[in-house]
């Protein structure tokens, strides 16, 4: 499993040593990443700015050509997340039709579906959507404010049943979360590490920390203490050599 670390606009800089990442279409689409940060990067997702409300369009081509745009720029972008609606399984489903030729017309890209759901009943349902309109290009995108517990037994039956890479949009609580699944899904984005360190200068363990609601993070204009989020980054790696996550 992957990580993928959101890290402030002004903190950007950090990137250069993630092998997975995330971006926001909306700031992408704003000109605030620099391509020098993004050299390494071994696999990049953009978003599509549902979730920060700030979705950029409903046409995936548009999408598209802003990937196509900023490939020319030096930020290769590998996988895009699908145009959705929050918790509407009806309304995701009409947008994947609607946007069905584009994904076939961009083998070059992979896809994801973003799972929406409003019951578990139908978080089923679109599992099984995904299963039979699935191309070699699509991936499939867990949300973290969907109904089923996205650890349950009844959803790792779910995910062990499909061919596609599994992605968990964000983090629900702790890292805990996916020590659960790390070796079911491919990848996992989240800001959990840099709110971390905007909020506990010396922290004992951040494995089960879970965040309260106030303590969130400002991606365009925060800006870290670059010796505390490296702080906390490098107990994120040491999770990873002694195979946590």
């Amino acid at each position: 499993m992957q990580i993928c670390n959101i890290f402030p606009i002004k903190n950007q800089n950090m990137y250069k040593n993630e092998e997975y990442v995330m971006i926001l279409a909306h700031l992408l689409r704003k000109g605030l990443y620099s391509p020098e940060h993004f050299k390494n990067a071994k696999w990049i997702i953009m978003d599509n700015g549902l979730f920060e409300g700030e979705q950029i369009s409903s046409d995936l081509q548009d999408l598209v050509v802003l990937a196509n745009e900023w490939k020319l720029k030096g930020i290769h972008i590998d996988e895009i997340v699908i145009p959705d609606v929050m918790g509407n399984m009806k309304k995701t489903k009409e947008l994947y039709y609607r946007n069905f030729n584009t994904i076939k017309a961009h083998p070059e890209y992979t896809f994801q579906l973003v799972i929406q759901h409003s019951t578990i009943e139908e978080f089923y349902k679109m599992m099984e959507f995904a299963g039979k309109y699935w191309l070699n290009n699509v991936s499939i995108g867990i949300p973290k404010l969907g109904i089923i517990s996205r650890t349950s037994l009844e959803a790792v039956n779910e995910y062990k049943k499909t061919l596609m890479p599994i992605h968990f949009l964000g983090l629900k609580e702790s890292f805990e979360e996916l020590s659960l699944v790390k070796d079911i899904i491919r990848s996992c984005d989240t800001a959990q590490m840099s709110i971390a360190a905007k909020y506990h200068k010396n922290p004992n363990s951040l494995f089960n920390w879970t965040r309260a609601k106030n303590e969130t993070i400002d991606l365009e204009n925060d800006h870290i203490p670059e010796e505390q989020l490296e702080k906390t980054i490098k107990i994120q790696k040491e999770w990873i050599d002694h195979k946590i996550l």
